[in-house]
């Protein structure tokens, strides 16, 4: 799964330079992918359905002829394997780790499955009150993420909410966009992340 965002930005003389160009795209399958689980800021290792989805995204990304300057990632494991594999298709690429392009942290709620999500907050019997669960029809996971962010702020451990994920990932974009190369930036992170961002966008 990835997505362009083309961009131009003026240099020194007020002129527009070249467009930027940064690809996103998201970490290869995990374990806790195929457990439904909310990773976040845990971990879990890539399956090797996801190392073969790491691979693949590198053949593609080279058979398209498109350079690929940089590769950026949130620093944590699933995405610096990813990164690792792509990276072995480009290795004249400079790499860069980060943590602005972490997934959603999810608090207390980390290494859980949405359905525990709603059940553990079922005693406040409007905790999702008008928001769509998974399953139902107008489900929307940015909105199901907000409402939890604001239900679990007062929380040892709340949850980010998405407007602050796409806020951190679009200011790394934005520096690393200024500092590109003519070739592209390819930018590893997870699912939540770029829907924030294309959300944001």
């Amino acid at each position: 799964m990835q997505h362009q965002i083309q961009g131009q930005h003026a240099g020194e003389t007020g002129k527009i330079s070249d467009p930027s160009r940064i690809i996103l795209a998201r970490h290869g399958e995990t374990l806790f992918n195929i457990g439904h689980r909310l990773q976040g800021w845990c971990d879990s290792p890539l399956t090797e359905a996801g190392e073969s989805h790491a691979s693949e995204l590198g053949l593609r990304l080279h058979r398209s002829g498109l350079p690929i300057d940089t590769v950026a990632y949130a620093d944590t494991g699933r995405h610096r394997h990813t990164a690792r594999i792509v990276l072995s298709t480009f290795p004249e690429a400079r790499s860069f780790e980060t943590p602005a392009l972490r997934e959603c942290n999810f608090g207390g709620f980390e290494g859980h499955t949405l359905a525990e999500v709603v059940s553990g907050l079922s005693a406040e019997a409007d905790a999702f009150d008008g928001v769509p669960l998974p399953g139902n029809e107008g489900f929307d996971m940015l909105r199901l993420l907000d409402r939890l962010a604001e239900v679990t702020v007062h929380s040892p451990w709340p949850s980010e909410p998405p407007a602050r994920v796409a806020g951190r990932a679009l200011d790394e974009l934005e520096a690393l966009a200024e500092t590109s190369k003519p070739g592209a930036t390819l930018a590893i992170t997870s699912g939540i992340t770029m829907l924030a961002v294309l959300d944001h966008l």
